[in-house]
This record gives structure tokens, C-alpha cells and sequence, in this order.
């Protein structure tokens, strides 16, 4: 027997799967993201703490 209305339940099926796709681009987007601003910082970092110029590094151990 088949369901009364197997149009319906495939168009909420469509429409569940398209919100599941829109919310995995977005996690995806905001992860990006966060790695382009965590390596920049961790770039900017290591170019201060490397300069030969500084007579004092703050992190470097002798």
C-alpha cells in the first residue's frame, strides 16, 4: 500500500535535505574562516618573535 500522499513526504524530504546542505555550507564557511584568521595570527606571530633586528625576542630561549 502506498502512502497517501508520497508527493508530499518526497517534497519535505527535499526540502529537509536542502536545509541540511545550507547549514553544513554555512559550518563549513564559518571553519574556513576561522582557520584563515588563526593562521594569519600565528604568521604575524612567528614574523615578530623572528626578526633578527630585535635584540630581545620574547620567546626565543637561550
Amino acid at each position: 500500500m502506498q502512502p497517501p500522499y508520497p508527493q508530499k513526504e518526497d517534497k519535505i524530504a527535499e526540502i529537509v535535505l536542502a536545509q541540511q546542505q545550507s547549514l553544513q555550507i554555512k559550518k563549513n564557511r564559518i571553519i574556513r574562516l576561522l582557520y584563515i584568521v588563526g593562521g594569519s595570527i600565528a604568521f604575524g606571530l612567528s614574523i615578530l618573535v623572528d626578526i633578527p633586528e630585535h635584540t630581545d625576542p620574547p620567546f626565543r630561549a637561550y
